[in-house]
């Protein structure tokens, strides 16, 4: 069926005609004509210097003091303009990005977006835009009318004749569910109208308050529950040559793809936002998103930043991020942003808390408005070996403090092998410890052209500081033993009457200066078993006799300590079994 929409300028002269109709696959389709200065009709858009009109601007004229609605589409501007309700459109979900939004600038506007992603996508930018514009913005509350995926307010005119018996009037849609613009906070009662406006004139600016019981709470919006959340900043940091920029790619890729993290979650599939000052997409980035499997389709790239004279230059995070988020505000599923690196953000010290307090908040701006997750890199300071990772984050403590999340990386030499591991140095808002080991491997993504990504490991727990700390197994206790020898003896005796929760070891060899790698260390080679209780979600440590000759001899002194293990009752109620000590008692 086709449907014919008549654009016309302020004063209601035609501009030209849109027509909707459908193709044969079912498809919607679109075909323009206007009449050009020759009097010929053209069967073109014409050309618009400032973009393209909304439609009904002659009433938007009109009616110069009323809320105007901004809907998807012709068909929704006219159902409600029968209602005498003030309606304008830009035409569709992504066609605002061209449009002239001008006409609409300080006026109050109430968006009514169609109910699906593009729509939601659409509600965000068309937000951003308005507000330059000086204007006051609100939304319907799409969640609580109940509509089908995709249905707009035609069909909510539908659906309430449906249900009422009768046509909806104005007052109807009136009386809909609002929600406030998150980016706008509403002048709080404590000052009317007037009081703002006398403490603006006295101070040339005033501060909005907002009550606490207008604030709906929200749970916070995971993509990987615990380590990268919606709307916050993130830093990971690392000593060189770790992989930082790699686990990223593979974070990036497990988004684009809607894959599974480490830890076996699913992700919701989304874009991903890159920006790199120390690697090149071509031969660097690209490669490694391929190794990793990524949806290139869903990855871009910042480049350079086009001035107001038209004149380009390289983009600068110091500087461009509003300019970033009107651009991003155009992907309608970003879910990650990547800043590699961070520092690059602060235009100042990069020492000074003030400083990088201040020029962050943008980049926390970004995150918060786009509704997704902002990943920082840095580097760890050289010679900080052993304290805590927060303050290893190169620059200023603000670095951290400013994150919710902050994620570290290390390479540990134990002195009989290397491992990689990635975990968690702090978060505000979910567990702060734990991680996972990794390695990094080449692969060929094309011919002669080779890139590496990361392959995940097993599950390890501790806080970061225990975590990434070296082993000190090369030094020798009081008795003249090296510390991992006085480790297994702790082991033996703190294990011998049965098993113990981690927790209560872990607050024991800290008792005790046993560091937990180095009691990590003791626990392997002892064989000791480590089991999940149902009851309690604790890991339980439990010392067992392993079969194998070759091992016994190896541990040596410590077995014997404790043969008379092997006879002890076990408790295996409720217990799940660590999978790691299935795979080392499968070899034997």
């Amino acid at each position: 069926m086709n449907e014919n929409y008549t654009y016309v300028d302020s004063e209601n002269k035609i501009l030209f005609t849109k027509q909707r109709y459908q193709k044969a696959d079912c498809s919607k389709g679109y075909a323009y004509s206007h009449v050009n200065d020759e009097g010929v009709t053209v069967k073109t858009m014409p050309h618009f210097a400032s973009g393209s009109p909304l439609y009904n601007l002659h009433l938007l004229s009109k009616y110069p003091d009323e809320t105007i609605y901004l809907v998807e589409g012709e068909k929704c501007v006219d159902s409600l303009t029968k209602l005498k309700i003030l309606a304008t459109t830009s035409g569709g979900a992504s066609s605002d990005e061209n449009a002239d939004l001008t006409k609409l600038a300080n006026r109050k506007i109430i968006t009514w977006a169609d109910n699906d992603d593009a729509g939601l996508a659409f509600e965000a930018r068309i937000t951003l835009k308005l507000s330059n514009l000086g204007c006051k913005v609100t939304h319907i509350d799409i969640d609580a009318l109940n509509l089908p995926v995709k249905g707009d307010c035609v069909d909510w005119l539908q659906q309430f004749k449906q249900t009422y018996g009768r046509d909806a009037t104005k007052a109807d849609v009136e009386a809909l569910a609002l929600k406030p613009d998150l980016m706008q906070s509403p002048v709080s009662d404590y000052l009317q109208a007037g009081d703002t406006k006398t403490l603006a004139r006295e101070y040339s600016a005033t501060v909005s308050l907002q009550c606490a019981s207008d604030i709906q709470p929200e749970a916070i919006r995971w993509l990987w529950n615990g380590w990268l959340a919606k709307g916050k900043l993130h830093i990971f940091a690392g000593t060189a040559g770790t992989g930082k920029t790699t686990i990223s790619i593979a974070l990036a890729a497990t988004i684009t793809t809607g894959g599974c993290f480490p830890d076996g979650s699913k992700c919701p599939a989304g874009s991903v936002l890159i920006w790199s000052g120390e690697d090149s997409p071509a031969d660097t980035l690209i490669p490694r998103l391929m190794a990793a499997g990524a949806d290139l389709n869903k990855v871009h790239f910042i480049g350079d930043t086009l001035t107001a004279d038209y004149e380009s230059r390289s983009f600068d995070p110091a500087i461009d991020m509003q300019a970033l988020m009107n651009k991003a505000a155009m992907i309608d599923d970003l879910a990650l942003l990547i800043i590699d690196p961070i520092v690059n953000a602060v235009a100042g010290d990069s020492h000074k808390n003030g400083e990088v307090r201040r020029a962050l908040q943008p980049v926390v701006d970004f995150g918060e408005k786009l509704n997704c997750a902002v990943l920082g890199i840095t580097h760890f300071s050289k010679g900080g070996q052993g304290r805590d990772p927060l303050e290893r984050v190169t620059g200023s403590l603000a670095f951290g403090a400013l994150a919710r999340i902050v994620l570290a990386t290390a390479k540990i030499d134990d002195g009989e092998n290397t491992r990689r591991i990635f975990c968690r140095a702090k978060s505000n808002i979910g567990k702060d410890d734990g991680g996972y080991e990794y390695e990094l491997v080449q692969k060929e993504v094309q011919p002669e052209i080779f890139s590496s990504y990361a392959d995940w490991g097993g599950a390890i727990e501790g806080s970061a500081r225990e975590l990434l700390a070296e082993p000190d197994n090369r030094e020798t206790g009081e008795n003249g033993n090296s510390a991992i020898d006085d480790a297994k003896d702790f082991l033996c005796e703190l294990l011998a009457d049965g098993e113990l929760s981690q927790k209560q070891i872990q607050d024991d060899a800290k008792g005790a200066s046993h560091s937990w790698r180095t009691v990590e260390r003791a626990k392997k080679e002892l064989n000791i078993r480590s089991s999940k209780s149902k009851l309690d979600n604790r890991w339980y440590w439990r010392l067992e006799i392993n079969p194998a000759k070759d091992d016994q001899d190896r541990q040596g002194s410590h077995i014997n300590k404790v043969a008379v293990l092997a006879d002890l009752p076990k408790k295996e109620e409720n217990l799940v079994e660590n999978t790691v000590y299935e795979n080392q008692i499968a070899r034997f």
